[in-house]
């Protein structure tokens, strides 16, 4: 699939995280969070991060159904 969020490696070793997920089922009442990026060299790259870390936010837009 179109990977939209990007992984940036800092100059201290750090990696920011930068995008939009539009829908993921379940991150409302997680712990975690399992996110896929891309690095500048177009590497896949994966990471887990605190569903409550500065910077995440988390909408709860969804009007569910039967």
């Amino acid at each position: 699939g179109d990977i939209t969020s990007s992984l940036i490696k800092q100059p201290d070793g750090s990696w920011q995280l930068n995008g939009v997920k539009a829908y993921s089922t379940g991150s409302l009442f997680a712990t975690l969070l399992y996110i896929a990026g891309q690095d500048a060299e177009g590497v896949r790259r994966t990471a887990l991060i605190p569903a409550n870390r500065d910077g995440v936010t988390l909408n709860d837009d969804w009007d569910g159904m039967g």
